[in-house]
């Protein structure tokens, strides 16, 4: 069974499922580019009690699937449906039941290195 994630809020998960999360990653300074080396990375913040700290244990690392190579113009800042995480939220890949985590993204666009925070998902 599997879970498309349209809300970047907290989102509950069984055990067992796959996350689909769709996200765009392009390249706003005028290059037309969709960025490089895009990663999410699950950690592992159940025991974070003052903000989603980057010190949490990473759980799951995934690059995500090009869907679209869009090339977006000058100033857009998100193209939907660009990227696809897939998630399995299984024990082999280090998840728990009644744990809370935050996927994180990672990637180069131009010269800038941004994280964005993809959403929680409570097991």
């Amino acid at each position: 069974m599997g879970v498309l994630v349209s809300s970047r809020g907290v989102n509950y998960i069984q055990l067992d499922e796959t996350v689909f999360i769709d996200i765009g990653f392009n390249d706003t300074d005028g290059s037309g580019s969709n960025g490089t080396s895009p990663i999410v990375r699950f950690v592992d913040c159940t025991d974070v009690e003052s903000g989603l700290g980057a010190a949490s244990p990473v759980v799951f690392s995934v690059a995500p699937t090009v869907l679209t190579a869009l090339k977006q113009q000058d100033g857009t800042t998100t193209a939907l449906g660009a990227l696809l995480v897939v998630a399995p939220f299984t024990a082999a890949n280090g998840f728990e039941a009644h744990k809370t985590y935050v996927a994180w993204l990672f990637g180069t666009l131009g010269a800038r290195t941004p994280t964005a925070s993809l959403g929680i998902y409570k097991t």
